[in-house]
């Protein structure tokens, strides 16, 4: 129990208000046993699904190391229902004790695999989909063949503003997927394979002034149709006239300095990645959420 005490005092800032009252409520009676319903068996169910309620609710990745939230099944399991508790086959002594309790209402009841499960379709419990299911878990098709990698670079003055965890938020946000990152500090050499389109331009020398003056945070990203996507997200060149909404737009007015580079098509994207990341830095892996994103025909409309 002092372990959990201890999970629940270092997470607690983490949970949101009512979540954190729910589960100090039951800790309390866990430390006291003071329902007359709780005995060493349900004592051991409620302390182990507490913990990993701690544990889901106050960091995503523990769903990703643990796959505790899989799929849905038919026994006395804590799961994650978006921002409540959802119970999955609850006994009615269970039920009784959370009554006793005064927290019955905060959770989610499912008393069979096909009630969770359909709720999903409703908004309701979010499950850990491995690739290729669909968000109602039924089996669907492949979709690797439609991914797609680019290259994006946070300039020098995106990193001097301190703009990289905003920016990167915004593409994991939109449902793409971070294959690849690093931050380094852009060699003469590297910008020449780089920007070879512009070698010999006017404003070549004083962009590879710009770019190697300072540190750059260089991503790999992948998804369905990531290459456009990405580069709409971008925004045009110079902040003031790119469309509120998109990066630049967002965070630039200058003509001078303007954030980001975005893969200009996927022939460019194929030519560019490369020349940040080597194949052992560049990563595949599901996600909780892929199956969340896009659907097989999303894909092909997207690469129509």
């Amino acid at each position: 129990m002092a372990n959990l005490n201890l999970l629940f005092q270092t997470r607690q800032e983490k949970l949101a208000d009512g979540t954190a009252l729910i589960i100090s409520k039951i800790i309390g009676v866990l430390e006291g046993n003071t329902s007359p319903l709780l005995d060493e068996k349900l004592s051991a169910f409620l302390h182990q699904g507490i913990r990993h309620v701690i544990l889901l609710m106050s960091d995503i990745s523990y769903i990703n190391s643990t796959g505790i939230g899989t799929l849905v099944k038919v026994c006395d399991k804590f799961q994650y229902a978006a921002g409540t508790l959802g119970l999955v086959g609850m006994q009615e002594k269970t039920l009784s004790v959370l009554r006793t309790l005064g927290v019955a209402t905060a959770f989610k009841i499912y008393h069979t695999e096909e009630e969770a499960v359909e709720a999903v379709g409703h908004g309701g419990l979010v499950k850990n989909i491995a690739p290729g299911k669909t968000a109602q878990g039924k089996k669907g098709s492949d979709l690797g063949n439609f991914l797609e990698r680019t290259l994006i670079l946070l300039k020098p003055d995106a990193v001097e503003r301190g703009c990289i965890g905003d920016i990167i938020s915004r593409f994991e946000r939109k449902g793409l997927k971070l294959v690849g990152l690093k931050m380094l500090k852009m060699t003469e050499e590297t910008a020449a394979r780089h920007y070879q389109e512009h070698q010999g331009k006017p404003f070549y020398p004083g962009l590879v002034q710009f770019m190697t003056s300072q540190p750059i945070v260089a991503m790999a990203i992948e998804g369905i149709g990531a290459v456009a996507i990405c580069r709409k997200m971008t925004g045009a060149t110079f902040g003031a006239q790119a469309e509120p909404g998109t990066i630049r737009g967002d965070y630039g007015i200058s003509t001078s300095y303007n954030l980001i580079h975005s893969s200009a098509d996927k022939e460019s994207a194929a030519r560019e990645v490369p020349i940040f990341f080597n194949g052992q830095e560049v990563f595949s892996y599901g996600r909780a959420i892929d199956g969340l994103i896009a659907t097989e025909e999303d894909a092909k409309r997207l690469n129509k």
